[in-house]
């Protein structure tokens, strides 16, 4: 029984930190990401401030309700990952991306940052590279308009 509960604890705390481990990532990898290549795989940023012609911070809003993973073992179960909201803002200079920083509310103390992992997890794992134009303006990619002919 004892080597049943140690296993299940393993589990337990290999799985918890997940969410966290991707935030942490997104602040190392993310900068230098392009903005059209953030809205692909975030997608569109619920507010946009400009704070001159060339740079902006965009903030993304995600809310998880209930939990990720409910494991049954036996008599007991598990209910990992909580409800939680995360604001992920990312400042950019000329659409490339200068900075990533999270806020909200997460229920586990543990693992503040995990519902701000999932905002995340697409970018980290499927990153493009797209090589912007000279003319690129942040200012025309969220107001929809057609890019300037070559």
């Amino acid at each position: 029984m004892k080597r049943y509960r140690a296993a299940s604890m393993a589990v337990l705390l290999s799985l918890s930190g997940c969410g966290s481990l991707q935030a942490w990532r997104a602040r190392s990898v993310l900068p230098g990401a392009t903005e059209p290549d953030l809205i692909a795989c975030m997608g569109v940023p619920a507010e946009k401030q400009y704070l001159s012609r060339d740079q902006s911070v965009l903030q993304w809003d995600y809310a998880q309700s209930g939990t990720d993973v409910d494991l049954e073992l036996g008599i007991y179960a598990l209910k990992l990952g909580r409800p939680g909201l995360c604001h992920a803002a990312i400042r950019f200079d000329r659409g490339i991306a200068m900075s990533v920083h999270f806020a909200g509310s997460v229920v586990t103390p543990t693992d503040p940052d995990s519902v701000c992992g999932r905002l995340v997890h697409d970018c980290l794992m499927h990153r493009e590279n797209t090589k912007l134009p000279a003319d690129f303006s942040n200012l025309d990619i969220l107001e929809n308009k057609p890019p300037t002919p070559p």
